[in-house]
């Protein structure tokens, strides 16, 4: 046959190859090395640039095609010390079909909600090599730092852009929310230029509205909405933004603007993201499937949901 076998034993071979498990192939050996997959069913070859491919006729890749949904983890509100926080962004949301390489494992990142103010969402993600793919949703942006002053911080940019802070005072200068990444989400609220005293709501994942800018001194501006996804079966929102929050002349009042779905408000926790996965039902079980994740279905498919970190491999 022109190459050497491994893998298996004398008393374990598939069609003249030695046969063994995912986990009993050598990490490394001879170029051009076959062996037959009990774990994948199918003849594999080693690169020893690629590592392990599967083996066909027209020696093409096959694919297994998967539809996604991706979502970055919340942005963290903004220090509401003074009374004038802006509101996290949502994480960054990617809906899509696409085919992963049979033979190949795939890394899956559920990125988390920010834990504490002023910080972004962690990102989220499916990853492999060889081809490569990286399909990342940008975790959320953070909301701008109030002030009793001028030093009041517009939104970070992020999967969608936080909102930013307000300032107490008469200051004739506005602040820009953050900037959302193309593709994947909105951006933050502005302050309001003269009144001050609140902020910009959160932007808003996909397809869904920019954060509201404050109308008047009182009221934090509103989160954007999210952007609808109905892979599950039932049309979700996902990713909205977090209201801002305003207080002027009234001592321990909460006034936050309204919650974009998928995201708390000022004084609660963001969202975390989440990695979804389907592809029919007849196809089975993968090859490799670690991690945090639960398994359902929707007509004839079948869907995993990440929760957490986790691989996936056909």
């Amino acid at each position: 046959m022109g190459f050497s076998t491994i893998g298996g034993s004398a008393s374990s071979t598939v069609g003249g190859y030695d046969a063994g498990t995912e986990a009993s192939r050598p990490a490394s050996t001879t170029a051009g090395t076959a062996r037959y997959n009990t774990t994948r069913n199918r003849v594999e070859i080693y690169n020893s640039t690629l590592g392990w491919q599967s083996l066909t006729a027209g020696s093409a890749l096959p694919t297994q095609t998967i539809t996604y949904l991706i979502v970055g983890g919340g942005g963290g509100r903004g220090t509401n010390s003074t009374g004038y926080g802006g509101g996290g962004g949502g994480g960054g949301v990617l809906a899509s079909t696409v085919g992963l390489t049979q033979g190949v494992v795939y890394t899956i990142t559920v990125g988390a909600a920010s834990a504490s103010v002023g910080t972004n969402g962690g990102n989220s993600s499916i990853v492999g090599a060889n081809p490569t793919l990286s399909l990342i949703a940008y975790g959320g942006g953070a909301g701008g730092n109030g002030w009793n002053g001028s030093n009041a911080t517009g939104g970070s940019s992020g999967g969608s852009g936080g909102g930013a802070g307000g300032h107490n005072g008469n200051y004739s200068y506005a602040l820009s929310g953050g900037s959302g990444t193309a593709g994947q989400g909105n951006n933050g609220g502005t302050s309001n230029a003269y009144l001050g005293p609140s902020s910009g709501g959160g932007g808003a994942g996909g397809t869904g509205g920019n954060g509201g800018q404050t109308t008047d001194s009182n009221t934090g501006g509103n989160g954007g909405q999210g952007v609808s996804n109905s892979i599950t079966g039932t049309a979700t929102y996902y990713a909205g933004g977090g209201g801002g929050y305003g207080v002027w002349g009234v001592t321990g009042s909460t006034n936050t603007g309204t919650i974009g779905t998928g995201q708390f408000a000022i004084g609660n926790a963001a969202s975390n993201g989440v990695v979804i996965i389907s592809y029919p039902d007849s196809v089975g079980t993968p090859a490799v499937l670690t991690g945090t994740y639960t398994q359902s279905s929707q007509g004839s498919n079948r869907l995993y949901t990440f929760t957490g970190n986790g691989t996936i491999g056909f």
